[in-house]
């Protein structure tokens, strides 16, 4: 019965840093023409399945190709009305996952050269934290519809306050000045960091440190997804 509740809870909670919902996500999108038009994932079946960053149990790390105490597991739910019926789970890159994968959607493998790209693109992140999932499926050339990604103002609002917080320091050994100017500083680089086009409106800094175009696109990407993971983490403790 335990795996019964857990499998209720997880359908009661949205996307979160260890959650990526896309049975939640159906439920409450099914009927928007973005939805339609730009899967998270083609296969029907996947596209509503759980993800859940899962912590390995002594059983399960054999199942792993390398040691790592934490794995992505894929949850479906075996009624799509409801969860109390339970649902069949697998680990992403587990031995053999792919053509097990394949029999449990249902044998048809023509689609699903795109999805295990993103599977194992999802399994390598530390997190599934919308926003870096957002910034990490865009660097990679995948876009589902913008609801997939959906973030309450209050988790938008910590997230930010995490920034100011440590970009604080940073300005002020750089920049010092006085409280005011200090927060006007802040608010820009937590703005250039968390915006679209942050290559651009940080180019001056690229030319300080030196750095080629794709160096410093990797370089912000590494320092974007650091500072969003670790917001996450925050936040949940």
């Amino acid at each position: 019965m335990r795996g019964l509740r857990s499998l209720e809870a997880l359908h009661r909670t949205a996307s979160t840093s260890r959650v990526l919902n896309l049975f939640q996500d159906y439920e409450k999108n099914n009927e928007e023409d973005e939805y339609a038009r730009c899967p998270y994932f083609q296969d029907l079946t996947l596209n509503r399945a759980i993800f859940v960053k899962h912590r390995l149990r002594s059983d399960e790390t054999y199942l792993m190709p390398r040691s790592s105490p934490v794995a992505t597991k894929i949850i479906f739910p075996f009624d799509k009305k409801t969860l109390c019926a339970g649902g069949q789970s697998i680990l992403i890159v587990q031995s053999g996952y792919q053509q097990t994968l394949i029999e449990m959607l249902g044998g048809e493998q023509s689609h699903m050269e795109e999805d295990f790209t993103l599977l194992e693109l999802l399994s390598k992140l530390p997190l599934l934290d919308p926003f870096l999932l957002k910034e990490t499926l865009t660097r990679y050339g995948f876009t589902p519809a913008q609801c997939y990604f959906a973030m309450s103002t209050a988790d938008i609002e910590r997230m930010r306050s995490f920034l100011d917080e440590q970009i604080q320091q940073l300005i002020t050994l750089a920049l010092g000045g006085s409280n005011n100017q200090m927060s006007l500083r802040i608010k820009r680089m937590v703005d250039a960091i968390l915006t679209k086009d942050t290559e651009s409106r940080l180019d001056p800094l690229r030319v300080n440190l030196g750095l080629d175009g794709q160096q410093f696109e990797d370089g912000i990407f590494s320092w974007k997804s650091f500072c969003t993971s670790s917001g996450s983490f925050a936040a949940a403790w």
